[in-house]
């Protein structure tokens, strides 16, 4: 389409210096003229399919490399990306799976520049997510929680942040915060419940009891809802109703 518009405009403007030129001198010689316009607009045409073709071939290397990415290996997917990353660096796609290939390998500033030039393109609060996940990991709390409230904020129906922003406060040993969020967190997920999405309790047994055990109140309900839940809380993260 801006090819299009490029090709239209450049026939305009050339066309109207030919007929101002007409007006100044008299005459001019046609087929000279229209064989200098096709000339001037092939070079243009050109330009710009070799461009896209640039694009076209370094979309094709993003496409086969990004097959580390599924299978993360994240150590040689970022070295590519890297390469890839001055034509790319406007595909929030791209963006989120290089910042989330150097979250993975310990290159938590550089992940968040990446990230940073992602949420220019996009709105997708994953972003935000990994981010908050790169200032947990340099201890940078005040930052990580406002980005986990940026993601949520974002999306408000997305259960995610929520989880991160218990798992921060807890690592921060701050139990105050910590029954803060577990109390949105809970509303949250029986207003799911009432819209009837199901959410099963693989997330709430992570951030208080770990994988290897999982309280009854919370085994026998696939979508607990907020009086099992909350009799299921440990008692440093108690809820009061």
């Amino acid at each position: 389409m801006g090819r299009i518009v490029v090709f239209l405009g450049m026939c305009l403007l050339l066309a109207g210096q030919f007929e101002e030129s007409r007006e100044l001198y008299g005459g001019i010689d046609t087929e000279n003229y229209f064989a200098l316009l096709l000339g001037t607009v092939g070079v243009v045409a050109l330009f710009f399919n070799c461009r896209e073709y640039g694009k076209r071939e370094t979309y094709r290397e993003w496409k086969e490399v990004s097959v580390l990415y599924s299978v993360e290996n994240f150590q040689e997917a970022s070295e590519e990306y890297a390469r890839l990353y001055s034509t790319l660096h406007h595909d929030h796609r791209f963006l989120f799976e290089y910042g989330r290939c150097l979250n993975r390998t310990g290159e938590y500033e550089m992940s968040n520049a990446v990230l940073k030039e992602g949420i220019r393109h996009s709105a997708d609060p994953m972003f935000w997510n990994v981010m908050g996940n790169n200032y947990l990991a340099m201890k940078q709390y005040s930052l990580c929680e406002k980005a986990y409230l940026r993601a949520y904020h974002t999306c408000s129906n997305r259960i995610c942040p929520l989880y991160l922003l218990v798992k921060m406060s807890r690592e921060q040993g701050d139990s105050t915060k910590m029954r803060h969020y577990v109390q949105i967190m809970l509303s949250k997920l029986c207003e799911l419940e009432e819209q009837n999405q199901p959410i099963t309790a693989r997330l709430f047994q992570e951030i208080f009891f770990g994988q290897d055990k999982e309280p009854e109140a919370v085994r026998t309900s696939s979508a607990p809802c907020r009086s099992t839940m909350t009799n299921a809380v440990p008692w440093s993260v108690k809820i009061t109703p």
